[in-house]
């Protein structure tokens, strides 16, 4: 499975890009995908519509 990280790369997104669609920060997405703050459940929805994730996909990346 592959991290969040990864898969924005892969998708060919920065995350400043991700950081728009959320309507969040770069330090604050950054913050949330070092673990040092919680992603709220509409930004991993949104997340996971924009990278076409899995529910196993989903689990890996935000509850494991």
């Amino acid at each position: 499975m592959k991290s969040l990280y990864e898969t924005v790369k892969e998708f060919g997104d920065t995350q400043g890009d991700l950081a728009k669609v959320l309507g969040v920060t770069e330090s604050t997405l950054s913050l949330k995908m070092n673990g040092k703050a919680e992603f709220k459940q509409s930004e991993i929805k949104a997340i996971a519509d924009r990278y076409s994730l899995t529910g196993e996909e989903v689990k890996f990346m935000f509850f494991s």
